[in-house]
């Protein structure tokens, strides 16, 4: 990707979020050569698969700290030379998971919930002082974001696991971003959608786009306002939870 933006003429630079020497170098270099930042665009975002009770705390730091903290560290570094100029546009890449709750996709759901809750108040933050604040509200999109989904997949195999009668299921759930299902939106045409939203004079307050973003919503809806049982029941099935069965103890 990098490579192809370098091909097209555009500038790279590489940054880890979860650094702050790594982000704040970043920062300086692009202001050293660029002078100013006037839109930021959060997004980047790593996935980790599996039942809570027995995922790796490890998985779900990384995760917390790519797609929250990660959006906060890079916030801090750039939004207060925009506070100065009084101008400037922060834009939130959230999730459908931010509305809707997933099973096996606790601490996604769980950063995305909460990059949502900080991108609301950060808009009433700035948003007095010339900045605006946008949260893109991502349905199935094309992305890395497969390929950086972690699974430990040895431990729900294992004979121990509260969840061996399910392995196969949680296998299957790491696939669900496959390229080929037409439901995926292609990253081209949600760029293109978000780029449409930067350069409106006024942007919105939150952009929907993505493949079944909408539908998403609407589940999150009825999870939790109308039908709760009904939607967790659904969920329990697409999952394959309803396969659960006791651990055999010698």
């Amino acid at each position: 990707m990098l490579k192809q933006l370098s091909e097209d003429g555009i500038s790279t630079a590489t940054c880890d979020v979860c650094s702050q020497d790594s982000v704040d170098a970043c920062i300086a270099g692009i202001l050293q050569q660029a002078g100013s930042i006037d839109v930021l665009i959060n997004n980047a975002g790593v996935q980790a698969t599996g039942p809570l009770v027995e995922q790796p705390i490890e998985y779900f730091q990384q995760v917390m700290d790519t797609n929250l903290t990660g959006a906060v560290r890079m916030t801090q570094a750039v939004v207060p030379a925009m506070l100065a100029r009084g101008r400037g546009l922060v834009v939130n890449i959230c999730s459908v998971s931010s509305y809707v709750d997933l099973p096996l996709s606790a601490v996604y759901c769980a950063s995305k919930v909460a990059l949502l809750s900080v991108t609301n108040c950060l808009r009433m933050e700035v948003q007095p002082l010339g900045v605006h604040v946008l949260a893109v509200t991502a349905g199935l999109i094309e992305s890395e974001i497969r390929n950086n989904n972690k699974c430990d997949f040895d431990r729900y195999y294992g004979s121990t696991s509260a969840y061996h009668s399910i392995a196969d299921a949680i296998q299957k759930r790491m696939d669900i971003l496959a390229k080929d299902r037409p439901i995926i939106m292609s990253a081209q045409e949600a760029a293109e959608a978000i780029a449409a939203a930067i350069m409106r004079k006024k942007p919105p307050r939150e952009l929907v786009t993505g493949g079944k973003a909408r539908l998403a919503l609407l589940g999150g809806f009825i999870q939790k306002w109308v039908w709760p049982e009904f939607v967790e029941g659904k969920f329990t099935r697409m999952f394959g939870l309803q396969g659960l069965r006791p651990v055999a103890r010698s």
